[in-house]
C-alpha cells in the first residue's frame, strides 16, 4: 500500500446528517455508544473500504484493515473483540518527519476469520471472492496434511 494514496468523495446534502459524520469521523470512539447492529455495520463498511485479504509468504491467510486514523483501528479491535470475540493483531505505525506508516489490523486465525465472514460479511465482492478463494486453498492443504498424517 506504500506510495498509493486512498481517495474519496463524499457529497451530503442534509447539514444534520454532515455534522453527524464529521462527529463520528474525528471521534470514532463514539460508534461504541451506538446499538450493536450499527457497530456490525460500522465494521463491515471499514473492512470493505480499507481491508484486503492476503496469503503471506507462508501461506498463512490474512485480513487486513489500514487506516492512517489509530483509533479507528482501536475501536474496530474492540467491537471485533467485545461482540463477536474475534482476535486481531494491532500495530501502529511510525510516525516521523520522515516516515508516516498507518496503522493495521490484521485478522491471522482461521476461527477468527470464520466469525467475521458469518458475523459481520463482505458486502466488496472483490474481497468476499479473493477470501473464500484463499480461505478453500487453505482449507484444501490441511486436509491434504491430514490425510498424509493418516498414511503414516
Amino acid at each position: 500500500m506504500m506510495g498509493k494514496k486512498i481517495v474519496y468523495s463524499l457529497e451530503v446534502k442534509d447539514p444534520e446528517l454532515a455534522k453527524t459524520i464529521l462527529k463520528y469521523q474525528n471521534n470514532p470512539e463514539l460508534i461504541l455508544l451506538a446499538p450493536k447492529d450499527n457497530q456490525k455495520w460500522y465494521v463491515r463498511g471499514f473492512f470493505d473500504s480499507q481491508g484486503s485479504v492476503f496469503i503471506d509468504e507462508d501461506g498463512f491467510v490474512i485480513l487486513s484493515i489500514l487506516s492512517e486514523n489509530p483509533k479507528k483501528i482501536d475501536v474496530t479491535q474492540k467491537i471485533l473483540q467485545d461482540n463477536y470475540n474475534i482476535h486481531s493483531i494491532v500495530f501502529h505505525g511510525q510516525h516521523t518527519d520522515i516516515v508516516h506508516e498507518p496503522s493495521r489490523l490484521l485478522i491471522l486465525g482461521l476461527w477468527d476469520m470464520a466469525v467475521f465472514n458469518v458475523q459481520i460479511g463482505m458486502e466488496n465482492g472483490q474481497l468476499r471472492e479473493r477470501f473464500l478463494v484463499a480461505i478453500n486453498k487453505l482449507m484444501d492443504e490441511e486436509c491434504s496434511f491430514i490425510e498424509n498424517e493418516d498414511e503414516k
